[in-house]
């Protein structure tokens, strides 16, 4: 797999940018959590698992051609968002892309829909199941893995 964190040396179409090349488990994500993202991604790899990580540039128009060709075949998309429940992009995206890439499951990790208390980004993130771990964790759980 390829890990990329500069983006002289990263794929990308200007909406969307794939910073990790790997197999058919997709982490997507913008903003902050893309560190997690690589970072679980970096904890998947030591379980045989090799993720694909993209960050997204937009997200209105949320760019599903464009993530939809970077995805692999039979893709788990697992789009990571530090939103509440239900008021991100998860659900357009499940929509839209399974209008185009029906072979894609998509599945979502937010901030749920209960009060988010105050404290520390990094213990916040363990909470609500927003660190790298915790992501390993889902991914792994919503991962049909034969290794």
């Amino acid at each position: 797999h390829a890990s990329n964190w500069e983006s002289a040396n990263v794929k990308t179409d200007g909406l969307a940018v794939c910073h990790r090349e790997g197999g058919n488990l997709v982490l997507l994500a913008y903003g902050v959590l893309l560190q997690n993202a690589m970072a679980a991604a970096e904890l998947l790899s030591q379980q045989g698992i090799e993720a694909t990580v993209i960050r997204l540039l937009t997200l209105s128009p949320l760019p599903v051609k464009q993530i939809a060709q970077m995805l692999p075949a039979d893709s788990y998309v697992v789009a990571l968002e530090e939103v509440s429940g239900r008021c991100g992009i998860c659900q357009e995206l499940t929509s839209n892309l399974q209008n185009i890439r029906p072979d894609c499951k998509v599945f979502g990790i937010d901030l749920g829909c209960r009060y988010i208390c105050h404290g520390a980004v990094d213990v916040l993130y363990d909470q609500y199941g927003l660190s790298p771990e915790a992501i390993k964790k889902f991914a792994m759980e919503v991962y049909p893995n034969e290794n």
